[in-house]
């Protein structure tokens, strides 16, 4: 069987994909993000008559201050999980030395609410708490996370080189 963040062939033939990276969830909010953020703002300025160089101005100024905002707001996220989850991670070594039999216990009533019987549980429980520090979560890097966010929302933040012409019906923006 394949973890989480290895992937590998089952004797069976089939393979496990890494779901778990952290990179997937970044990469789609900065898509929509960019996408709906500046296709947003660009609308507003030129459906309030700007023009043409303000309009590309406004875009590029979104584009910028959207992939700023995004990065920052995507590193400060994960930086302070991985906090959290070093702070559990302590507490929980603390917990491991100072009362060794109750963690035991409570890692086995863990396994045994999901179904493992409770034997089995208990095995597990005490194998495990041989070695704890094998167990411990890896923390996620921010630096992907934030570049796929970036690389996600900043080509759908674009405006186009030049907005489309207005067809000669249509009024100009002055008479409007």
């Amino acid at each position: 069987m394949s973890t989480a963040s290895d992937t590998q062939n089952e004797a069976h033939g089939h393979q496990h994909r890494d779901v778990s990276g952290g990179w997937l969830r970044p990469a789609v909010f900065g898509a929509m993000d960019g996408l709906v953020t500046n296709v947003s703002l660009i609308a507003g300025v030129g459906g309030g008559g700007g023009s043409h160089q303000f309009i590309v101005l406004t875009g590029l100024a979104g584009l910028a201050a959207g992939a700023f905002s995004m990065a920052t707001g995507e590193f400060v996220s994960v930086s302070s999980q991985n906090e959290l989850v070093q702070a559990e991670v302590r507490k929980e070594a603390h917990e491991l030395k100072h009362n060794p039999d109750s963690e035991r216990e409570e890692l086995a009533a863990t396994f045994r609410v999901r179904g493992v019987d409770p034997e089995l549980a208990d095995e597990v429980a005490r194998q495990i708490s041989r070695s704890p520090g094998r167990s411990r979560p890896t923390p996620t890097t921010p630096w992907p996370c934030t570049s796929a966010r970036n690389w996600a929302s900043t080509p759908r933040s674009c405006p186009p080189p030049t907005p489309p012409p207005a067809p000669p019906w249509s009024p100009s923006p002055s008479a409007r």
